[in-house]
């Protein structure tokens, strides 16, 4: 890496058109406020749907699957028997990572306890003919505007025991990972991941979750306001699946800079029907304690 001479970055400036940005950060701000007037329509708009058989069955059923390709069970272990306390302690975001292997067990863990079906409630209402009936809303470990559920989760292995190279999505309702591309060899993924992710650090990573949001499920009550709401819901999933690897002894580093676009053709989905909001690395942090005799060497 070379650094930029004064008048090279000076220059650099200078070539940035003035309408890039264009304050769109601010735009979306200040247009998707809550105020007095929108809160108003929004009661109205939320009372119909309410009121509506097909919306309601809807907003109870927030899950996504692949039909016809591979699929395979997680095998959940018991939650860790780690503190709260502990787990916010040790969660680091790592720079150097173990080769090893994870295994599956933890893998499945990370995510049933992270954004697993964790319970559910029973609502009684009316069909479109006017009968009763009853409905099961699913919840899940994360807060979520009108309980819509707008994340999904999918995993792109690199070490992870009884998983080849290939990326995967969590259907989260069946509890199963599902393979939707690959596999492919282990240096092609880690290619391929690496130029997606300008953002992270060279290291040993043993997979990478992918935090997707599907706007739709929360636009059709919320509207515009839905994407304030997908933001925060993926801070809140992100945090819980740092902090259920840190209770396994493994590190997350959840990365801010990386290549939409790339991640989307991927997947095979784009803007506006599902985004890529939020990928993480997971590592198993390197036992410096190892290295202790190499150390006293030096």
């Amino acid at each position: 890496m070379r650094y930029l001479k004064i008048e090279e970055y000076e220059k650099l400036l200078r070539d940035i058109p003035d309408d890039l940005d264009g304050k769109i950060g601010e735009s979306f701000w200040q247009n998707t406020k809550f105020t007095s007037v929108h809160g108003r329509i929004l009661g109205l708009h939320i009372a119909y749907l309410s009121g509506a058989p097909y919306f309601v069955r809807r907003f109870f059923f927030p899950f996504k699957t692949y039909e016809g390709v591979p699929s395979f069970p997680l095998d959940i272990p018991s939650p860790p028997d780690v503190s709260l306390g502990k787990s916010l302690e040790k969660r680091r975001s790592p720079s150097k990572g173990e080769d090893t292997i994870i295994p599956f067990q933890i893998l499945s863990a990370i995510l049933h306890y992270s954004y697993g079906i964790s319970g559910k409630r029973y609502h009684k209402t009316k069909n479109e003919w006017g009968k009763e009936t009853e409905l099961i809303q699913y919840m899940r470990p994360i807060p979520s505007a009108g309980g819509l559920y707008p994340l999904e989760i999918y995993v792109a292995s690199l070490r992870i025991a009884q998983l080849k190279p290939a990326i995967y999505h969590y259907n989260a309702f069946d509890s199963r990972l599902e393979q939707i591309f690959g596999p492919i060899p282990l240096t092609s993924m880690e290619g391929r991941l690496e130029k997606k992710l300008p953002g992270a650090r060279p290291t040993t990573w043993l997979a990478c979750f992918f935090i997707t949001a599907i706007p739709k499920r929360q636009e059709i009550k919320y509207f515009s306001r839905a994407y304030r709401y997908i933001l925060q819901e993926s801070g809140h999933l992100a945090q819980n699946i740092s902090l259920i690897a840190t209770a396994y002894d493994y590190d997350i580093l959840p990365i801010g800079g990386y290549n939409e676009d790339a991640f989307t053709e991927e997947l095979a989905f784009g803007f506006p029907d599902e985004l890529i909001v939020y990928p993480l690395l997971l590592a198993r942090p390197l036992d410096e304690t190892k290295n202790e005799h190499i150390k006293k060497m030096l």
